[in-house]
C-alpha cells in the first residue's frame, strides 16, 4: 500500500535518478533518490476544441470547428454539441494533442451516449413546426447556425426511434434532409 502511494507520488515527475544508497544506525541501507520535475504542459481546465474532418471521404477539403470542452481527469468533456463535425457528440470524452498552442481532437476515449442529428431545411414553412415536434419529443434543438440549419442533440435516455420515424417521414415529404451520428446506445434501439 504504501510503495503504491509512493509510486503514484514519484509518477507524476519525468524523471527519477537513483544515485546511491544510506546505512541507518542499525544496518538497512535506504536509497537515496533525487527527483527532478520535468516543466509539463499546462492543461486549463476549460478549452476550444479543434475538431478536423472531412463532409466527402473523397474530397480533398478539410474542414475545421471549434466546440467548447472541459476537463476530466487526463481528457475532455465536450460541453457543446458540433454543428457540423461527424462522429462525436455532446458529453463525448476525448483525448486531445496540443499543436501551436491549440488543443485539437485526437482520439474518442468515452462515448457519451448522446446521438446528434444535422438537419437542412428545404421548405422553410415546415422549421418552426420540426423544432417544436423535436423538442416534444425531448432533444436539444440549436438554431443559431443557420437559417435553414438544424443542430439537434439526442439524450442517451430517449428512444430513438420516434425521433428517427419523424425524421424520416419529414425527409419523404421533402421538407428536410439530414444525417446523424448514432451513439451505440441508439442503434442498439432500432
Amino acid at each position: 500500500m504504501i510503495f503504491n502511494l509512493l509510486w503514484g507520488f514519484l509518477f507524476q515527475f519525468r524523471q527519477i535518478n537513483l544515485v546511491g544508497t544510506l546505512p541507518n544506525a542499525v544496518g538497512v541501507q535506504y536509497s537515496l533518490i533525487f527527483i527532478r520535475h520535468l516543466p509539463q504542459m499546462n492543461y486549463p481546465d476549460k478549452i476550444e476544441l479543434v475538431l478536423t474532418y472531412k463532409h466527402d471521404p473523397d474530397d480533398t477539403d478539410i474542414f475545421t470547428e471549434k466546440v467548447k470542452a472541459e476537463r476530466v481527469g487526463e481528457y475532455y468533456k465536450l460541453v457543446q454539441v458540433p454543428a457540423f463535425a461527424p462522429n462525436i457528440a455532446y458529453g463525448d470524452i476525448v483525448k486531445v494533442e496540443v499543436d501551436d498552442g491549440e488543443f485539437h481532437f485526437d482520439e474518442l476515449i468515452e462515448e457519451s451516449g448522446f446521438s446528434v442529428v444535422q438537419i437542412v431545411i428545404w421548405k422553410q414553412e415546415s422549421k418552426y413546426r420540426i423544432i417544436s415536434t423535436l423538442d416534444d419529443l425531448g432533444c436539444g434543438v440549436n438554431t443559431n447556425v443557420a437559417d435553414n440549419y438544424l443542430v439537434i442533440s439526442v439524450p442517451s435516455q430517449l428512444l430513438y426511434q420516434p425521433i428517427l420515424s419523424f425524421l424520416l417521414t419529414e425527409h419523404s415529404i421533402e421538407n428536410i434532409d439530414f444525417r446523424d451520428c448514432r451513439s451505440k446506445v441508439h442503434a442498439s434501439n432500432l
